[in-house]
């Protein structure tokens, strides 16, 4: 019957309707895996070849965007050096966000800043130092067993950054040893 010739023809269309969506929707996640493959490749040959560590896509955005403009940058991590890779983890934990921190010349400071500025919506999880602060050092004398002596550097800022930032925190080793501290990890 032609009632029932046009049920099927509508059963069709929407099943039809049906799988382009969920074809429109396949071809999206694979457009967004391909987009992440690609950031995570960018990373990892940066870090290969020797010039970087595996850093955020948005922070290694960040960092090409400041170059394209003539602004110098070097990430946290690619200036320091974990001495004891068991408390690598805390450490991280501790600096949170600023684990990624850009360091950016003084002379160059306040245009970097203006451009992520600028760009904050898009650039929202990046952090610079403010070399001004650290440029002036620390007087900060550092409890016994801090955080902070895990890591190495010559470079002044990220020392005394990352001092200001964790260096409050004491390694403890036992439970107890954690209660008889106001700030331990």
């Amino acid at each position: 019957s032609l009632a029932d010739t046009a049920r099927r023809a509508l059963a069709i269309l929407v099943v039809r309707a049906s799988l382009a969506q969920q074809r429109d929707m396949r071809i999206a996640e694979i457009a967004e895996d391909r987009q992440q493959l690609n950031n995570i490749e960018q990373s990892l040959h940066g870090a290969n070849d020797g010039r970087a560590s595996v850093l955020s896509p948005h922070v290694r955005e960040f960092m090409n965007a400041l170059a394209r403009n003539d602004i110098h940058s070097s990430a946290l991590p690619d200036v320091v050096e974990v001495a004891d890779e068991s408390w690598a983890h805390a450490l991280e934990m501790l600096l949170g966000p600023n684990r990624e921190a850009l360091i950016v010349p003084e002379l160059q400071l306040q245009r970097a800043f203006d451009y992520l500025w600028r760009h904050r919506s898009s650039l929202y999880g990046c952090r610079i130092v403010n070399t001004r602060k650290t440029r002036r050092g620390s007087n900060r004398t550092l409890p016994q067993r801090s955080i902070a002596s895990v890591l190495q550097t010559d470079n002044i800022d990220a020392r005394t950054f990352v001092d200001t930032q964790v260096g409050r925190y004491v390694r403890a080793d036992t439970e107890e040893e954690l209660q008889g501290y106001d700030h331990a990890v």
